[in-house]
């Protein structure tokens, strides 16, 4: 299998993992955050974008592994990897 390399400069959500409360982010602070993925194009349409990091190249149909997928609405840069 050979997929294409790529990398995505992209926003992600973001929340705030602690079990207690907490004040409200004032508005002038909210904002994605800004991630980087390096990987391979393993599928993609109109929509979305799916990234694998690993590929387990033994195998006769080589399977992927830890693969993230995107929307493309918060892809900030794309580009070969």
């Amino acid at each position: 299998m050979k997929l294409p390399r790529i990398e995505v400069l992209w926003e992600d959500h973001n929340s705030n993992y602690m079990d207690e409360w907490c004040e409200a982010t004032p508005k002038n602070d909210l904002k994605p955050t800004l991630v980087m993925t390096r990987g391979f194009l393993v599928s993609e349409n109109n929509k979305m974008i799916e990234i694998a990091r690993d590929i387990d190249m033994d195998k006769e149909q080589a399977s992927i592994g830890a693969p993230i997928r995107i929307l493309k609405s918060c892809i900030v840069k794309r580009s070969k990897g």
